[in-house]
């Protein structure tokens, strides 16, 4: 019979007590027919350290009972989510845990476990490398900078590596809506015990993302994320320590999810206002192109087509800055783009660029109008140097680039003449037209010639009014221009080359004069 005593926080790992029973008989060596207890095979207190379990010695008369003690910890957790709730889809989320030890006893590694939302994906490098800091007592040996190890895989024994996050139950990645992460930390160092499990604390911080084009919903309503603290693991896979309050070893935090969306259509506007209204046909089938990026750098590209009611939508976007892109649809001449709801830039044929997306936010109004190719018109033309001054504009003469041209009537536009000179309106509703150039610095006004297929309705310096009909493909309205006279400098009579150039000039005139008998 025998006691141990291990003091309270002396155990930092489960204790290992052999105890050898031996039994011999009273007999002399020989009566004992296997396993003789012979003196002189016997070391003192009957232990042979060559021979640890005495099974030479003592054969069937042996046996050991191994006991283990272990630590007695009382581990618990609290967590919360450190980013404010609602977040948007592809947002990074900040999970912080916090674990104490309300128990007797200094075990020397605790692990944490985390369950992820379903649909959220585990962030680990960068700025979301897993991290830890202690306070109190607590320690964790051997990082630097409060930063854990990432492993890609679950340590073989669980418990070889320490200080190490991982992916513990096999989902790797997010690639379907149902996926669920399981990660899991394991912490060496000190964690020593106080009364209320506050003191001495280990906060390790976690992060995770609703993963942008896998992550369905819920939105609007709280997800919830699931951690334990629980004891260590040793080398050889087994628990360091009991923990004889487990209850308070989980804990949860909630964070709610939202979306954003983009959403437009194509339709024929047939009555040329430039805007969708109920009246206008839907065009189906129509590709439409999104691009972008998250505000926090995720690229985003999705492709769809419009709908029978020419409508289409881009779901579940992050919040971030986005591209619509139409590709032309056959057999239609490119109408008005509209700037939804969240505004955007359209200055390019079939494209609204920077829109500007919050998070929670349903953009709409996307809109992409076409025209019928027989109703609508367009007039083009040149400006160029009518070096002759005859009103054609020929091979050999120079267009002049650079010309700004003003169209008003049942809509206003501006070109600028390219380097040929050539200038165009296109995708033009039927009515009638007032085309201005504005008079080009360095050249003087030459002839404007009318060109083809337009109604003239009158004609002025640097101006054509016309009539065009649905269909009509006006061409060679052009505008020509002659080169400035030179200037003629004026030389001033006060200087000695004025004076003189003024008596010559009188001279020359009384000689003028003489001869033809105005003067005696």
């Amino acid at each position: 019979r025998f006691s141990l005593e291990v003091p309270p926080g002396g155990a930092t790992g489960p204790v290992t007590i052999g105890v050898p029973p031996i039994v011999c008989a009273d007999e002399l060596a020989g009566h004992e027919r296997e396993g003789a207890c012979r003196a002189t095979e016997r070391t003192t207190n009957g232990f042979d350290p060559q021979d640890p379990d005495n099974a030479t010695n003592y054969g069937n008369n042996y046996e050991r009972v191994n006991d283990i003690i272990f630590p007695l910890t009382d581990l618990l957790l609290s967590k919360h989510t450190v980013t404010g709730s609602p977040v948007s889809v592809g947002q990074p989320v900040e999970y912080r845990l916090v674990t104490g030890n309300r128990g007797s006893d200094t075990p020397s590694r605790i692990r944490v476990v985390d369950t992820l939302p379903v649909g959220f994906e585990w962030l680990n490098t960068g700025s979301f490398t897993p991290r830890v800091e202690t306070a109190g007592g607590a320690v964790v040996s051997g990082i630097t900078d409060g930063q854990l190890a990432v492993s890609g895989s679950v340590p073989s024994p669980v418990g070889s590596q320490q200080n190490v996050c991982y992916i513990s139950n096999g989902v790797n990645s997010i690639a379907a809506p149902a996926d669920q992460q399981q990660i899991t930390c394991e912490l060496q160092g000190t964690f020593p015990p106080d009364p209320e499990g506050n003191v001495n604390t280990v906060t390790l911080t976690l992060s995770a993302q609703p993963k942008v084009g896998v992550y369905t919903g819920p939105y609007g309503t709280d997800v919830t994320n699931v951690a334990a603290v629980q004891p260590g693991i040793g080398d050889d896979g087994n628990p360091v320590s009991i923990d004889r309050v487990p209850g308070n070893n989980p804990d949860q935090s909630l964070v709610a999810v939202v979306r954003s969306s983009i959403a437009g259509r194509v339709y024929h506007d047939a009555d040329f206002t430039g805007s969708y209204s109920g009246g206008n046909p839907a065009i189906p089938d129509v590709t439409v192109t999104l691009t972008g990026s998250s505000n926090w750098g995720d690229a985003i590209t999705r492709t769809t087509t419009t709908a029978g009611d020419g409508t289409y939508s881009f779901n579940d976007l992050p919040a971030g800055s986005y591209t619509v892109t139409q590709t032309q649809p056959a057999g239609w001449i490119d109408g008005p783009e509209t700037a939804g709801s969240e505004g955007g830039d359209i200055s390019a044929n079939d494209v609204t660029s920077n829109i500007v997306l919050p998070a929670d936010t349903a953009a709409t109004g996307y809109n992409f109008g076409e025209y019928l190719p027989a109703s609508v018109a367009s007039i083009s033309g040149f400006v160029y140097h009518d070096e002759n001054n005859d009103g054609v504009f020929d091979g050999s003469e120079d267009p002049i680039a650079g010309v700004v041209i003003n169209l008003t009537g049942p809509v206003n536009r501006t070109a600028t003449t390219d380097a040929n000179g050539f200038y165009a309106f296109t995708a033009l509703p039927p009515g009638q037209y007032t085309i201005d150039e504005v008079q080009p610095a360095g050249w003087a006004d030459g002839s404007d010639t009318p060109g083809t297929v337009a109604g003239l309705v009158s004609q002025a310096d640097d101006q054509f009014v016309v009539t065009l009909a649905g269909g009509d493909n006006a061409e060679n309205w052009n505008f020509g221009e002659v080169k400035l006279p030179p200037e003629v400098t004026a030389i001033p009579v006060n200087t000695p080359l004025g004076k003189l150039l003024l008596v010559l000039g009188v001279i020359l005139i009384a000689v003028f004069m003489r001869r033809r008998g105005i003067m005696r």
